[in-house]
This record gives structure tokens, C-alpha cells and sequence, in this order.
């Protein structure tokens, strides 16, 4: 068992990260060291209340109301979200407590907008399975509403790099709709697409690489996934299940029962945004 001030690996990669994003940490905790990485140590196998107890959450019933949506996706964030690495956890700390006692106020292509709400993994249609959101931000610019979709990464970036001998795999039936997004971010980025259609456990895929450097490409096929979903959202293509959220995102916008008058506060008086989050004050030093 270790304490987070006394973190120390032999992989000198995964130590400079926890050193430098976690070493000057104003508040203690136990942590394990796994194969997956660093994660806090459960107290009585309550994730949400060792995470409360850590970070001295006052607001308990909004905490644990944010919590509840931000495992309920489908990469499994309830197994991940102890881990020190974690972007759910990140998002969730961050963006939890966002409400109208406590809003926030982000410039967004030079206007002031203030959010006072906050989702997590919001769902939106894609191709098959739907994507989710990390956090969806509701707020207001002037008399503009302002809609704000999020994805969360954190130690992505350093640490799920791919190789340049051993490519990403694509579903094929991303080139067969988003061909020319691909084809723009290969001029754009230092990335190659192998657009041929190849098998790879009995699935249909093509393949992308970096050129040069080994670096992060994985979220290149998330991002089309969340461009695509916001704007089949935009059109009033939802994902209508219990689970999608779409509710408050429709009570916010006027009506949670006519579809087509969301449709038209949507287009006459509602601005959506798309944007990453990359946590880079500490990885950008490592």
C-alpha cells in the first residue's frame, strides 16, 4: 500500500506522469499500484464515497446524481473511474457541480456564455451503437441558449500511443460514410489512412497510422463519431432510450414533449458547440 506522495514506478514513463500530475497534491490518500495503473483504494467497496471522501465533496446528492451518469456508458467507467489516470474521473471533478448557484463561464469563439448544468454520457446516433458524450454543458449566451458537447481526455495522450509498426483499426463502415473527414485529417495531421477493407477478427477494417512519431490516434475515430452524432442531434435525430438524457436537454430547451418545437429553438435561438477536453498543464511537461 502506497500513499499518493510516495508513488513510484520503475517505469520511469508511467512515474514521470503521476509525479508530475499528481506529486504536489494538496491532500493524502492510499493508492494501489496495478497492472492498469494507479488507482485509489476503495473504502468499503463504495467507489463514489471513496472518491467523495478524498476530494471533500460537500454537495453529496449532486455528486452522487453526476456519478450515477457518468458510469453508466459503454467503456466500462465504473471498473476505471478509481484509476488516477482516469478522464471520467476528471470530467466528473471538474463539471459535477456546475448549476445556477454555481455556474460557469466559458468564452466560446469570443462570446461569454454561462453554463448551469452538466450531463454525462449523453447519447447521440451514430452507426450502430450510439455515441456517448462524455459531459454535455447547458447555458446561456445574452438570450442565446448555448449547448456544449465535451469529450474528456486526460492521460490518453501519453500514454495510448500507437506505434508506427503496429496501426489503429478502423471499422470499414467509417470510410464508407466519413471518407472525406478521414482524407481531411490525413493532410491536416501526421496520420495515414489505409483505406482498403481487410479482416481482422472477422470484422471488416482499414487502418490508421502515425507517419513519423508514434503518438495518440485513437480519438481521431471518436471525435467523427461525436461530429456525426451532434450534428444527426442538430437535425433531430435522437437516441430516445431512458438512459440517453435527451430529457433534460429537451426540458432546457423549452419542451420535453414537442420534438418539433425543439427542433425550432434549436435552429432559431440555440447555438451548439463541439470541443476536447486535453488536460496538458502536466503532460505537456513530461
Amino acid at each position: 500500500m502506497n500513499r499518493l506522495s510516495e508513488i513510484t514506478f520503475s517505469d520511469e514513463k508511467r512515474n514521470r506522469f503521476y509525479k508530475e500530475i499528481w506529486g504536489s497534491s494538496t491532500f493524502e490518500a492510499e493508492v494501489l499500484k496495478k497492472k492498469s495503473g494507479c488507482e485509489f483504494k476503495i473504502q468499503e467497496d463504495n467507489i463514489a464515497d471513496t472518491i467523495m471522501n478524498i476530494f471533500c465533496i460537500e454537495n453529496k446528492s449532486q455528486f452522487l446524481s453526476k456519478y450515477a451518469q457518468a458510469i453508466s456508458g459503454d467503456g466500462k467507467e465504473d471498473c476505471k473511474i478509481s484509476n488516477l489516470r482516469s478522464s471520467s474521473l476528471l470530467s466528473l471533478l471538474f463539471f459535477y457541480n456546475v448549476t445556477k448557484e454555481n455556474p460557469l463561464i466559458l468564452q466560446l469563439n469570443d462570446e461569454i456564455c454561462t453554463f448551469e448544468y452538466s450531463l454525462f454520457e449523453f447519447k447521440n446516433k451514430v452507426i450502430r451503437k450510439p455515441s456517448n458524450m462524455d459531459v454535455v454543458l447547458l447555458g446561456k449566451s445574452g438570450k442565446k441558449k448555448v449547448i456544449l458537447f465535451l469529450e474528456s481526455k486526460f492521460g490518453e495522450y501519453y500514454f495510448d500511443v500507437t506505434n508506427l509498426e503496429v496501426p489503429y483499426f478502423v471499422p470499414y463502415s467509417y470510410y464508407k460514410q466519413y471518407q472525406s473527414l478521414y482524407e481531411s485529417i490525413e493532410r491536416e495531421l501526421d496520420v495515414k489512412s489505409d483505406f482498403q477493407e481487410k479482416r481482422r477478427n472477422k470484422s471488416k477494417v482499414f487502418e490508421l497510422y502515425p507517419i513519423k512519431n508514434a503518438h495518440y490516434i485513437g480519438g481521431i475515430k471518436q471525435m467523427i463519431s461525436h461530429y456525426i452524432g451532434v450534428q444527426n442531434f442538430a437535425k433531430g435525430d435522437f437516441v430516445t432510450t431512458s438512459n440517453s438524457r435527451l430529457d433534460s436537454i429537451l426540458t432546457y430547451l423549452g419542451s420535453p414533449f414537442s420534438e418539433q418545437k425543439i427542433l425550432d429553438e434549436l435552429k432559431d435561438n440555440a447555438e451548439i458547440y463541439l470541443a476536447e477536453i486535453v488536460f496538458d498543464k502536466g503532460i505537456k511537461n513530461l
